[in-house]
């Protein structure tokens, strides 16, 4: 599938493993800096990515130019990551993703929020009204190393 800026979203596999646990990382510290510093080494993180998500998870990456940008895994109707480069946030590569995870959920996808405050009304409301599909936020991020 290929979309914004000829980014394109496949299936990952193994051999992504250490990328998105790059982008997995670094997404965490600058998107979510109340949390406790990773406690876990990149290599570890990339082990967590070949023996857990994408074992558990059917999951996708953006790439653009060669380049991974971002990821999202689906377990079940669950979305359990959407995570990208923190420097190309907001240029509809989360959507790209959250869409690709859509097509592949027709009855809904739930997904859970490690946010402490609410998600902005701009990114749940400017994603929900692009499908009628459901995205419904609830509980903590399961599977996630720290």
């Amino acid at each position: 599938m290929s979309g914004v800026g000829g980014t394109e979203i496949r299936l990952a596999d193994r051999a992504d493993a250490a990328v998105i646990a790059r982008i997995h990382m670094m997404s965490r510290v600058a998107t979510m800096p109340y949390l406790p510093p990773q406690k876990r080494s990149h290599d570890q993180v990339t082990q967590w990515v070949e023996d857990v998500l994408l074992k558990s998870c059917r999951t996708w990456v953006a790439v653009r130019d060669g380049e991974i940008l971002g990821y999202a895994a689906l377990e079940g109707d669950m979305l359990e990551h959407l995570y990208l480069r923190p420097e190309v946030r907001r240029r509809g590569i989360g959507t790209l993703l959250l869409d690709q995870v859509r097509r592949h959920s027709p009855a809904g996808v739930s997904c859970t929020s490690s946010s402490r405050t609410p998600m902005p009304a701009r990114s749940t409301s400017s994603t929900a009204s692009r499908s009628s599909t459901p995205v419904v936020a609830t509980g903590t991020w399961r599977g996630c190393p720290t």
